[in-house]
């Protein structure tokens, strides 16, 4: 019985509560005044009759005289104030409601005021509304502190009041201009000025812009390896105005290992894949990235990929990237890909991209004894790849490493031409292809949504797709196996062996529910669901793949531990327990 009297005590609380919240909003606002006069008076936000006590009616009452004015109802009072233990009572004089006859600009070139929204027939026989005007002041004084005015001030001068209503000039002084000096870098950061500057965009000879300046805390936030200790400081040195900043090298540069094992289709035992990658950030301090990693799969399959992300290039705002990856599959062929892309960084994890692409695919022999049956030809050729891409990404994710809210897209399309640089091989072997150059195209898309849940709880949904699209109409019989998309593992479609499944086209939909542990641990629950398209002897043939598991990742002085088991199953086909993948990943801070 000891619930049932603390539900009870629980709700009687909350009714007592409720009680008091109504007890104290009974003093009662007594307004007397017309018919007109009270519409006008409701129609103000905020209007209301009943208030806590006695000094907050009378605040009230002062709030509405203002707002009152604002609206042109300069003669508007509030008199015969009568106050009681309960009530206060006063009586409404709204007066008449004045119109402008003529709001004249003064000081500043008439293209700054069209910018700031100043049309002069909103301020002829129209009934006066000083906010409009506040509003006005407002936008003239944030063009002019964006632009290298930072002391600008304007104030009403000239009012002259008649009969028709009222007249006046608002003068506005822009005072003198500012411009921007060298960043100056205070603590134990590495970072280039020249970097700050493009990033921040912040460059000595600028006009001063306070906009920027708000800006700055949040930008450098953006930065893994960057932490502002202290606010930013400007220093007003004659005409010049320096940036003072003091951050601090935050660790950023990571080694991650991770190991999986993978039950063998026989049940003949267990095997052992690997992967390890060296991520540094910003080595030697104008925002570069590099990256080195080695995956090794079953089947003696191996994999090395290397990336160098230069932000900045000399002279320009434009950022510089190379990607490089060698891919063997067992003795069959090996894959040789690199892309040099271009970026633009719209601020600090937004860009566009272009990039040119080229792949080639060598296999080991030419295997003459395992034909397409429909167009006599090997599953494996020499292959080489030469495309020009366009690419996006947005990332408004509150923390990059373990994010509990926030939205990542990354978009990215390609057109190329396919070869076959060792064509005489093929027509030496017999074996005819039917065109000699193919135009492909290569599209590549992935949303993560983050949406949290409670205080510490966050369910993460993702879509991750590709697509191989060729313009002629025997797509599926010229694409071969070493072209095709290889999913699977812990990366994409959990729950399968490493980059086993080749498809023309997937799409994969995640939901991942997670509990935060730590800033950089958690434990999830997730499910995968996948659609793709394969390419096989008859044709192509699309099936579903579905897997799911628990994840725990927990946070210790020697870094991060990843642990996840996963279960995969073509859908329709019965779940086998014994075939579950165990991953143990560790990350390492630097």
């Amino acid at each position: 019985m000891a619930w049932i009297s603390i539900f009870l005590l629980l709700v009687s609380n909350w009714l007592c509560s409720a009680w008091a919240q109504e007890e104290n909003q009974d003093y009662e606002l007594r307004i007397e005044a017309t018919a007109a006069e009270l519409e006008v008076l409701q129609e103000l936000k905020g209007y209301n009759k009943l208030h806590a006590d006695r000094t907050t009616a009378t605040a009230a009452l002062e709030d509405y005289q203002e707002k009152l004015h604002l609206a042109g109802y300069l003669a508007a009072s509030f008199d015969s104030l009568q106050a009681d233990s309960n009530f206060l009572k006063t009586r409404l004089h709204l007066g008449k409601q004045y119109e402008w006859v003529e709001l004249k600009m003064e000081g500043l070139e008439e293209s700054v005021y069209q910018k700031a929204g100043f049309r002069s027939r909103s301020f002829q026989n129209k009934p006066i509304a000083f906010a409009q005007v506040l509003e006005l002041q407002k936008s003239l004084l944030e063009h002019l502190e964006n632009n290298g005015y930072p002391f600008a001030n304007s104030r009403l001068q000239k009012i002259r009041f008649s009969e028709s209503g009222i007249s006046a000039i608002l003068h506005t002084d822009k005072g003198r201009l500012l411009l921007l000096d060298t960043i100056k870098i205070r603590g134990n950061a590495k970072i280039t000025k020249r970097f700050l500057q493009n990033y921040l965009d912040l460059q000595p000879g600028d006009p001063y812009n306070e906009a920027k300046l708000q800006r700055v805390a949040n930008r450098i936030r953006e930065l893994p390896y960057l932490e502002q200790q202290d606010p930013l400081q400007v220093d007003f040195i004659g005409p010049k105005a320096r940036i003072d900043l003091s951050l601090k090298q935050k660790p950023s540069s990571r080694f991650d290992l991770v190991l999986g094992l993978l039950p063998r289709a026989d049940n003949s035992g267990f095997d052992l894949t690997g992967d390890g990658e060296l991520y540094l950030a910003n080595p030697f301090g104008t925002g570069e990235t590099i990256g080195l990693e080695y995956e090794s799969y079953p089947q003696k399959s191996q994999e090395i990929l290397v990336s160098f992300k230069l932000p900045y290039m000399p002279l320009v705002p434009i950022g510089l990237q190379f990607d490089f990856d060698l891919y063997r599959r067992d003795t069959i062929w090996s894959d040789t890909h690199y892309r040099l892309g271009f970026h633009y960084q719209i601020d600090g994890r937004n860009q566009l991209r272009a990039f040119y692409d080229r792949k080639k695919s060598v296999p080991n022999s030419l295997d003459t004894t395992n034909l397409n049956p429909n167009t006599n030809l090997p599953r494996i050729v020499g292959l080489q790849t030469n495309s020009y891409g366009l690419g996006m990404q947005f990332n408004s994710l509150d923390y990059r490493l373990n994010p509990r809210s926030g939205l990542l897209v990354d978009l990215s399309a390609s057109l190329g031409n396919k070869t076959y640089p060792n064509l005489n091989i093929l027509q030496d072997a017999g074996i005819v292809v039917p065109a000699e150059k193919n135009l492909q195209w290569r599209l590549n898309l992935l949303v993560e949504k983050f949406t949290p849940l409670g205080n510490a709880a966050t369910l993460k949904t993702a879509w991750n797709a590709a697509g191989i699209i060729q313009k002629d109409d025997q797509n599926a019989e010229l694409l071969f196996e070493n072209e095709l998309y290889r999913i699977g593992g812990n990366k994409i479609m959990r729950g399968f062996d490493e980059e086993s499944i080749n498809s023309i086209w997937y799409q994969l939909l995640t939901l991942e529910a997670r509990y935060l542990l730590t800033r950089n641990s958690y434990a999830a629950i997730f499910t995968d669901i996948s659609q793709l398209e394969q390419k096989e002897a008859e044709g192509k043939k699309r099936i579903w793949l579905y897997g799911f598991g628990p994840v725990l990742s927990f946070e210790t002085k020697a870094g991060v531990f990843v642990l996840s088991y996963a279960l995969g199953q073509q859908l329709g086909d019965p779940i086998d327990f014994r075939s579950g993948k165990v991953h143990f990943g560790y990350v390492n801070y630097f």
